[in-house]
């Protein structure tokens, strides 16, 4: 099977864009699918590419700055999302912990809502 990419000449043709799916591929070489396909056969989750991501702010992108995120939106998310895809690297881990602090960031209030939406940041909360 064979995908074609269609060129975009909206949004997700901007430079920021580019520029975050240039940096997911870069992570994505040195931990790629064959690293993701270990970590499957060891009954283990891909914490490294986790941790990867999470220490070059991409795990923040979505997330107001004031939660400790680095803003962005959706489309940012995507890109991060689309870069993995294409890496052969399934980013559903990823899609999860973004959908789950969702809710946390939007109604949830204290130190508690602080500290999950700041763990998926990082990485430690999967």
């Amino acid at each position: 099977m064979s995908v074609t990419l269609i060129e975009s000449s909206g949004p997700a043709a901007s430079e920021s864009f580019r520029d975050i799916q240039a940096l997911v591929g870069q992570i994505a070489g040195k931990y790629d699918r064959a690293y993701y396909l270990k970590c499957i056969e060891e009954k283990r989750y891909p914490v490294e590419l986790l941790n990867a991501l999470g220490e070059a702010d991409l795990l923040g992108l979505g997330m107001p700055e004031s939660w400790g995120g680095v803003g962005g939106g959706l489309l940012e998310e995507l890109a991060v999302v689309e870069a993995l895809a294409q890496a052969g690297i399934p980013p559903f881990g990823m899609i999860i912990g973004q959908l789950a602090r969702m809710p946390v960031v939007s109604h949830g209030e204290g130190e508690a809502a602080r500290r999950f939406a700041a763990a998926t940041l990082r990485g430690d909360r999967r």
